[in-house]
Protein backbone atom coordinates (compact mmCIF):
# COMPACT_ATOMS: atom_id res chain seq x y z
CA UNK A 1 0.00 0.00 0.00
CA UNK A 2 3.00 2.24 0.71
CA UNK A 3 4.71 1.55 -2.19
CA UNK A 4 1.32 2.55 -4.51
CA UNK A 5 1.03 5.63 -2.62
CA UNK A 6 4.85 6.62 -2.64
CA UNK A 7 4.41 5.95 -6.99
CA UNK A 8 1.01 7.82 -7.32
CA UNK A 9 1.69 10.87 -5.16
CA UNK A 10 3.61 12.57 -7.63
CA UNK A 11 0.64 12.44 -10.18
CA UNK A 12 -1.37 13.62 -7.17
CA UNK A 13 0.35 16.60 -6.67
CA UNK A 14 0.63 17.37 -10.43
CA UNK A 15 -3.00 17.40 -11.16
CA UNK A 16 -4.52 19.81 -10.44
CA UNK A 17 -1.24 22.25 -12.26
CA UNK A 18 -2.66 19.63 -15.22
CA UNK A 19 -6.13 20.46 -15.01
CA UNK A 20 -5.60 24.17 -14.41
CA UNK A 21 -3.17 24.04 -17.24
CA UNK A 22 -5.41 22.65 -19.77
CA UNK A 23 -8.71 24.46 -18.86
CA UNK A 24 -6.54 27.92 -19.05
CA UNK A 25 -4.65 26.51 -22.05
CA UNK A 26 -6.89 24.59 -24.33
CA UNK A 27 -10.31 25.75 -23.12
CA UNK A 28 -9.77 29.52 -23.64
CA UNK A 29 -8.69 28.70 -26.82
CA UNK A 30 -11.33 26.64 -27.99
CA UNK A 31 -13.98 29.40 -26.18
CA UNK A 32 -12.10 31.90 -28.64
CA UNK A 33 -12.78 29.75 -31.52
CA UNK A 34 -16.48 28.79 -30.59
CA UNK A 35 -17.43 32.39 -30.16
CA UNK A 36 -15.09 33.89 -33.24
CA UNK A 37 -18.11 31.43 -35.69
CA UNK A 38 -20.91 33.77 -34.03
CA UNK A 39 -21.92 37.50 -34.03
CA UNK A 40 -20.28 38.22 -30.91
CA UNK A 41 -18.30 42.04 -30.76
CA UNK A 42 -17.84 43.20 -27.61
CA UNK A 43 -19.78 40.56 -25.38
CA UNK A 44 -20.34 37.20 -26.34
CA UNK A 45 -23.46 36.32 -28.85
CA UNK A 46 -24.20 33.03 -29.50
CA UNK A 47 -26.28 33.50 -32.52
CA UNK A 48 -23.99 31.91 -34.79
CA UNK A 49 -22.94 33.13 -38.31
CA UNK A 50 -20.07 31.26 -39.74
CA UNK A 51 -17.24 32.46 -41.22
CA UNK A 52 -18.90 35.82 -41.96
CA UNK A 53 -16.53 37.43 -39.43
CA UNK A 54 -13.40 36.40 -41.22
CA UNK A 55 -14.70 37.48 -44.11
CA UNK A 56 -15.00 40.54 -42.84
CA UNK A 57 -11.52 40.50 -41.23
CA UNK A 58 -9.74 39.72 -44.63
CA UNK A 59 -11.65 42.29 -46.12
CA UNK A 60 -9.94 44.91 -44.18
CA UNK A 61 -7.39 46.50 -45.27
CA UNK A 62 -5.10 47.08 -41.72
CA UNK A 63 -5.82 43.49 -41.37
CA UNK A 64 -3.46 43.10 -44.52
CA UNK A 65 -1.19 46.09 -42.96
CA UNK A 66 -0.91 43.68 -39.37
CA UNK A 67 -0.11 40.78 -41.35
CA UNK A 68 3.02 42.49 -43.11
CA UNK A 69 3.75 44.35 -39.89
CA UNK A 70 4.03 40.82 -38.44
CA UNK A 71 6.00 39.42 -41.34
CA UNK A 72 8.74 42.00 -41.38
CA UNK A 73 9.14 41.83 -37.42
CA UNK A 74 9.23 37.80 -37.42
CA UNK A 75 12.04 37.64 -40.04
CA UNK A 76 14.00 40.99 -38.71
CA UNK A 77 13.83 39.67 -34.96
CA UNK A 78 14.65 36.09 -35.82
CA UNK A 79 17.63 36.99 -38.45
CA UNK A 80 19.20 39.69 -35.65
CA UNK A 81 18.88 37.28 -33.11
CA UNK A 82 20.39 34.37 -34.24
CA UNK A 83 23.13 36.54 -35.89
CA UNK A 84 23.77 38.24 -32.17
CA UNK A 85 23.14 34.59 -30.46
CA UNK A 86 26.47 32.95 -33.42
CA UNK A 87 28.40 36.47 -32.36
CA UNK A 88 28.33 35.87 -29.11
CA UNK A 89 28.53 32.51 -29.05
CA UNK A 90 32.35 32.63 -31.17
CA UNK A 91 32.97 35.69 -28.51
CA UNK A 92 32.49 33.15 -25.64
CA UNK A 93 34.09 30.16 -26.96
CA UNK A 94 37.68 31.89 -27.59
CA UNK A 95 38.49 32.29 -23.99
CA UNK A 96 39.32 35.48 -24.52
CA UNK A 97 39.79 38.19 -21.44
CA UNK A 98 37.42 40.33 -19.82
CA UNK A 99 34.55 37.59 -21.20
CA UNK A 100 32.43 39.19 -18.47
CA UNK A 101 32.11 42.11 -20.66
CA UNK A 102 29.93 40.02 -22.94
CA UNK A 103 27.95 37.93 -20.21
CA UNK A 104 25.24 41.16 -19.49
CA UNK A 105 24.91 41.69 -23.59
CA UNK A 106 23.07 38.56 -23.34
CA UNK A 107 20.31 40.78 -22.04
CA UNK A 108 20.38 42.84 -25.55
CA UNK A 109 18.54 40.52 -27.50
CA UNK A 110 15.97 40.55 -24.56
CA UNK A 111 15.71 44.12 -24.69
CA UNK A 112 15.49 44.66 -28.66
CA UNK A 113 12.70 42.34 -28.57
CA UNK A 114 10.89 44.37 -25.73
CA UNK A 115 11.47 47.57 -27.09
CA UNK A 116 10.26 45.93 -30.59
CA UNK A 117 6.94 44.89 -29.21
CA UNK A 118 6.42 48.24 -27.56
CA UNK A 119 6.86 49.92 -30.52
CA UNK A 120 4.53 47.42 -32.71
CA UNK A 121 1.85 47.62 -29.90
CA UNK A 122 1.79 51.69 -29.25
CA UNK A 123 1.63 51.55 -33.18
CA UNK A 124 4.30 53.39 -34.44
CA UNK A 125 5.63 50.45 -37.00
CA UNK A 126 1.89 50.62 -38.54
CA UNK A 127 1.87 52.09 -41.66
CA UNK A 128 -1.89 53.51 -43.30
Amino acid sequence: MFDYLERQLPKLIMAPTAIVMLVCMYGFIGWTAALSFTKSRMLPQWEFVGWEQYERLFANPRWHVALDNLLVFTVLFIAIALFLGLMLAILLDRNIRNDGAFAPSTFTLWRCRLLLQALHGSGSLIQD
